[in-house]
């Protein structure tokens, strides 16, 4: 079965047995035509996405993998039970705009990926969200701390390394109207940023083909995009 198709069957289950108010579909499968990975939303009607909710979640999720053998899911990047074509994350949040909402760096992404899909619920992307200065910083370094914490297993390193490079190339532009597509990066990132240096070997990092070398390159041009921010706050 084609991925649209399984796709739209969960997210048709999920809607009618899940406390949610929309779930929406963002990033590169929304462009691309044969997509491997695809990132889902679920906003809960609640303040916080229930015990019970992911209860249900779960049984859902192990029913879906258990009839297609090309599809595994995963929560917001955690663990997979297995290895297949098609990757399907789901990152279940509360109430959008509620005043206790922590990860306003997300909402501000999502806001912004103008190629996103609302599959279930109403849009609710109303409000834009600016990110100060400091916070952006502040992100930029834990997202250093965390991705060398996980290059310290080899066999995790690579994933690290991308993750740490598109992370930071996106967050650059987290305040912009409209987030450039992952292909579009590089050539946004020069125009706008021309004094930071890209890693060498920038264009097959974003392309997830990762050296050994390139992991001090990606922790030296997020620094580099740190001390920019801070000299220009």
């Amino acid at each position: 079965m084609e991925i649209g198709q399984i796709l739209k069957n969960f997210v048709k289950e999920c809607s009618e047995k899940l406390n949610l108010i929309s779930i929406v579909q963002f990033g590169s499968s929304t462009y691309l035509a044969n997509p491997n990975d695809v990132d889902l939303v679920f906003f809960s009607k609640d303040l916080v996405f229930e015990s019970k909710d992911y209860d249900k979640l779960f049984i859902i999720i192990r029913k879906f993998e258990k009839k297609h053998a090309e599809v595994v899911f995963d929560i917001a990047g955690g663990k997979r039970n297995k290895k297949a074509k098609f990757e399907i994350s789901i990152i279940p949040l509360s109430q959008v705009y509620n005043k206790y909402i922590l990860d306003k760096i997300f909402l501000k992404m999502l806001y912004s990926d103008k190629n996103k899909k609302i599959l279930f619920g109403k849009d609710i992307f109303s409000k834009n969200v600016l990110i100060p200065k400091e916070q952006l910083i502040q992100t930029l370094i834990f997202e250093i701390n965390h991705s060398l914490r996980g290059c310290l297993e080899k066999e995790t390193r690579n994933d690290f390394v991308y993750h740490l490079f598109k992370s930071t190339l996106k967050l650059m532009f987290i305040n912009e109207s409209e987030s450039p597509k992952k292909m579009e990066l590089l050539s946004f990132f020069n125009k706008k940023y021309s004094e930071i240096k890209l890693p060498n070997n920038a264009d097959k990092i974003i392309k997830n083909k990762i050296l050994e070398k390139d992991l001090w390159d990606v922790v030296k041009f997020t620094n580099d995009c740190i001390k920019y921010l801070n000299k220009n706050e």
